[in-house]
């Protein structure tokens, strides 16, 4: 266990863009894929990737459905190419610092959350703890890998390095709904 942390301190995933952030700005494909710097993190990149498209959609929650619904799907099919280039660039399958996958699955993961509160169904105010819980619910999908995650990351390229956090994010959307439902219905008898 002692061995596993030291390594992750000793060779951090997310810092490993030559030259750092001033180097980043130079290539806009980059930029967009290292998540606006934030794969850049020494630790859980992919964390502070996640994290970062939670508060981006702070911003974006008062979009009607139909453009923030466009700006995810252009986020996840442009992904594919912003993804496969910066990893080709760099020479490596799928470098850590990559957090636009992140960005893209997590907010499809907030897309129903997003159909519910254009509907008036719930409230970022009385309901905001659904966000937490679908970033901690898709980082956990990430991370574990499990079924039919793993299979997203066999895919080659940048089809690979999207994929997993698309299909985490599918499952998250689906997770957050159902809860959102719950927590409705269970509203409706207090």
């Amino acid at each position: 266990m002692f061995d596993l942390i030291t390594n992750v301190i000793k060779k951090p995933r997310g810092s490993n863009y030559p030259g750092g952030f001033k180097a980043l700005l130079r290539k806009p494909l980059h930029l967009l894929a290292f998540g606006f710097g934030s794969g850049l993190s020494p630790f859980a990149p992919g964390t502070v990737g996640s994290g970062l498209s939670l508060l981006l959609y702070l911003f974006m929650s008062p979009l009607p459905l139909w453009v923030f619904a466009v700006l995810t799907l252009l986020a996840a099919v442009a992904g594919i190419t912003i993804c496969n280039a910066t990893a080709r660039d760099l020479g490596e399958k799928d470098p850590g610092g990559i957090v636009w996958d992140e960005i893209a699955g997590m907010w499809l993961a907030l897309l129903p959350l997003h159909y519910l509160l254009r509907q008036g169904e719930i409230s970022l105010v009385h309901d905001w703890y659904l966000l937490p819980v679908a970033f901690f619910v898709f980082r956990g999908l990430d991370i574990s890998k499990l079924w039919p995650v793993s299979w997203g990351e066999q895919q080659k390229g940048g089809v690979g390095i999207m994929l997993d956090d698309l299909i985490a994010g599918i499952m998250t959307g689906v997770f957050i709904y159902s809860m959102a439902f719950v927590a409705m219905d269970i509203n409706q008898w207090i």
